[in-house]
Parts: C-alpha cells; structure tokens; sequence
C-alpha cells in the first residue's frame, strides 16, 4: 500500500466572479521511503498539491489517502491529528 495515494484530485479557488483551476485531475502514488521533487512554473499547482497531501485544505473532487486515511472523508480534528 501507498503511503500517499492521490487519484484524479481538482481544486479551485474564487478569482472575481469566477474559479481558476489550481488542479484538475491530478493522480500520484508515493511509497514509503520514496524521495520526490515538485516542480513545476508559477501558477501550476504545486504548493495546492502540497497544501492537499499536507492535509491543510481538501480536495473538491478525487481520492487522497494517506497512510491509508481518507482525507476527504476526516474532520478536521482527524485531520489535525494526521498532521501531528
């Protein structure tokens, strides 16, 4: 099992009176003590994808578990505690 398991996450954020994309149906796996880099230019999602696998903000749509913990479906205290 994956540590970090992400399937098709999207995440957008409000811009005036419409939504920007910061991810859209982004997948990734992770194993335990497997070593990555996020790269990418400005404005192509990286920090959203660390701030959803850091468990600060949710995903509004597709899967995130991490150590087998469905994050969508955790409070916030659960979430917390995850961090911890």
């Amino acid at each position: 099992m994956a540590l970090i398991e992400a399937t098709l996450l999207s995440k957008s954020y409000p811009v005036g009176e419409g939504r920007v994309a910061a991810l859209n149906g982004v997948s990734l796996s992770v194993e335990e003590g497997e070593f990555l880099a996020v790269v990418g230019p400005s404005g192509s999602g990286k920090s959203t994808q660390l701030n959803l696998i850091g468990c600060v903000e949710k995903p509004e749509s597709g899967s995130l578990r991490i150590a087998g913990i469905g994050v969508s479906a955790s409070g916030l205290d659960d979430l917390a505690e995850l961090r911890a």
